[in-house]
């Protein structure tokens, strides 16, 4: 009885992994800006209708962002998490940018 007990428990907690993860859920947007530049190795700067965000970088996009030059225009899409951070998930320069 006891073992039939643990294998439901541990059957339970192992299937709360194939859950989609809440980032599934986050809101999502797409806003053209002004990179300003890198903030720290995992958070870059985007000036966003005037306004100077701090944006996460995921470790797969941050050689993209040290390859762009400070100061350009780009596209930005990232999450708003549930705990108000913003997540990266991709970053464009535009072709227009001076």
């Amino acid at each position: 009885m006891k073992q039939t007990a643990l294998l439901l428990f541990t059957v339970l907690l192992l299937s709360g992994c194939s859950i989609a993860s809440a980032d599934d859920s986050a809101p999502r947007f797409t806003e053209e800006g002004k990179y300003i530049g890198s903030a720290d190795p995992h958070t870059i700067a985007v000036s966003l209708n005037g306004e100077e965000t701090m944006i996460q970088v995921p470790k797969d996009k941050r050689d993209e962002c040290e390859s762009l030059p400070d100061h350009t225009n780009v596209q930005v899409k990232y999450i708003k998490k549930g705990n108000g951070t913003l997540q990266l998930e991709d970053i464009q320069l535009q072709k227009n940018s001076s």
